[in-house]
């Protein structure tokens, strides 16, 4: 399938989802890096930090069409080559404040802040 489809996640503070197994030490995961950086985490830091990227004036749903997600390093990098469309997750309306963060990331994307309130 041409172009590709990105999955992009969509949670409240400290709510994301966690995948581990079942012999992990539950402690050490709780503290890891790996839950800081999320897809969503990641994308307000880069309209945070980078000049660039804010300037582009993305959304959510848009900005992995100019830059791609490294999963082992839990960073986003400017895209040097391909299409990939990105796509958020289905969310219930009856899931309240993630359902209209969602709202949020659709119309206003990082032009406004809410990292305090999702991340």
């Amino acid at each position: 399938m041409y172009p590709a489809v990105m999955q992009l996640q969509v949670h409240l503070s400290n709510f994301q989802s966690i995948l581990f197994e079942n012999d992990t030490d539950l402690e050490e995961l709780l503290q890891s890096e790996r839950l800081r950086g999320t897809m969503l985490i990641e994308f307000f830091s880069i309209n945070a930090t980078n000049p660039e990227a804010r300037s582009l004036k993305l959304l959510y749903k848009d900005f992995s069409m100019y830059y791609v997600r490294d999963s082992q390093m839990r960073t986003w990098t400017k895209r040097k080559k391909g299409t990939i469309i990105g796509r958020l997750c289905i969310v219930n309306p009856i899931e309240n404040e993630r359902y209209y963060s969602e709202c949020f990331l659709i119309t206003s994307g990082a032009r406004h802040n809410l990292i305090s309130f999702i991340c």
